[in-house]
């Protein structure tokens, strides 16, 4: 029974040493360390969030300026476009009014 006890005796750590076998500053660098990173992630998340919510807000704007391009050209129908010739190219200057 004696040598059982030796033997659980033997695996206990040292008093200034945690269970890892590192000092006490080491895994308080350690924890440091895991601490940064994790803290570097989360900025890195956030900025990408904020990236991906601007792309979300450019593609809406350019959807409703697309749509409201589509609903203006219905609205004009088929009305002609009124042009005339200024030197070698044409200008347009207004649609054909309405009957």
């Amino acid at each position: 029974m004696n040598g059982q006890i030796t033997a659980l005796v033997d695996h206990v750590p040292d008093r200034g040493r945690p269970a890892g076998g590192r000092s006490l500053a080491a895994s308080s660098l350690a924890y440091l360390a895991a601490g940064l990173a994790g803290a570097a992630a989360l900025l890195i998340a956030v900025a990408l969030i904020l990236v991906f919510a601007a792309t979300l807000a450019v593609v809406l704007v350019l959807s409703v300026a697309l749509t409201a391009t589509g609903a203006l050209a219905l609205k004009a129908g088929r009305r002609r476009l009124l042009q005339r010739r200024l030197g070698h190219s044409w200008v347009a200057y207004g649609l054909e009014p309405r009957a």
